[in-house]
C-alpha cells in the first residue's frame, strides 16, 4: 500500500479507537492493531500521540472546507453575512460525511478528558469565524435588526456549537427515537431559524436574507 493511503489508513483506525476509549485509554499496541501495522511502522509515519490528534484534525480541514470558510469570513460585516455564517456553521457540524460521526464523539470524549483536542481543533476552525460572527453580530445591532438582549456573544458561540454537537451526537445513536423525519437541508433550515432567532436576529430579516440561496451563491462565486 502507498504510503499515503497507509497513513489514512491509520489515521481512520486510530480515530475509532481514540473516539471508543479516549486518548489517554488507547495504547500504540491497540493503534497499530486496529490498522493492521506494526507498532515501528506506525510511528514511522506518526512520532507519538499528538501527531496523531493533529493529524485527524487536519483530515477534517478539507480544500473545499477551507475554499468555503475564506469566502464567508471574507464577507463585508452586515446582517445578511451573520445569517450565511450561522448556516454555514450549522451545516458543517450537521453534515454527515465519512469519518464525522467519529469525529464528533473524538471532540466529546476530549471534552471528558483533557480537552486537548478540542482546544486545538476549535482554535485552528474557529478563531476566524468567531471574529466574523461578533462583527455581523455588531453590524446588524446597529442597523436595528436585533431585539435587545443580555446574552454577549462569546456565551451566544458557546451556546450556538453546544446546540449543533449535542443534536449531531443524537443523530449519531440509532437506538434514540427521532420524532421528526427531516431531511438534512430541513434540520439546518430549522436549526438557522432556531439559532439565528434565539440570538435576537427579527424573523423578517432572516426571511429576506435568505441564506440558502446567498451560500450558494457565495460559494460559486
Amino acid at each position: 500500500m502507498p504510503a499515503r493511503e497507509r497513513r489514512q489508513a491509520i489515521l481512520e483506525a486510530v480515530q475509532v479507537l481514540f473516539a471508543e476509549k479516549g486518548f489517554d485509554g488507547t495504547t500504540s499496541r491497540e493503534m497499530a492493531r486496529a490498522a493492521g501495522v506494526s507498532e515501528a511502522l506506525l510511528y514511522k509515519h506518526f512520532p507519538d500521540k499528538d501527531a496523531i490528534y493533529a493529524a485527524i484534525r487536519d483530515s477534517a480541514i478539507t480544500d473545499e472546507l477551507v475554499e468555503d470558510y475564506g469566502r464567508i469570513v471574507g464577507l463585508p460585516p452586515s446582517s445578511a453575512t451573520l445569517v450565511l455564517l450561522m448556516q454555514f456553521f450549522i451545516e458543517k457540524i450537521i453534515e454527515r460525511k465519512p469519518g464525522m460521526v467519529n469525529l464528533s464523539r473524538l471532540m466529546v470524549r476530549s471534552m471528558l478528558e483533557d480537552g486537548k483536542f478540542a482546544a486545538t481543533f476549535y482554535t485552528t476552525v474557529s478563531a476566524e469565524w468567531m471574529e466574523q460572527f461578533e462583527k455581523s453580530f455588531q453590524a446588524a445591532a446597529k442597523k436595528g435588526d436585533l431585539s435587545p438582549s443580555p446574552i454577549n456573544t462569546g456565551t451566544l458561540h458557546l451556546l450556538i456549537y453546544s446546540l449543533c454537537s449535542g443534536l449531531r451526537l443524537h443523530l449519531d445513536q440509532p437506538k434514540i427515537p427521532k420524532r421528526a423525519a427531516l431531511s438534512r437541508e430541513e434540520l439546518v433550515e430549522q436549526c438557522t431559524w432556531f439559532t439565528l432567532m434565539g440570538i435576537g436576529l427579527r424573523p423578517e430579516v432572516i426571511r429576506r436574507r435568505n441564506g440558502r440561496h446567498q451560500r450558494r451563491e457565495v460559494c460559486q462565486a
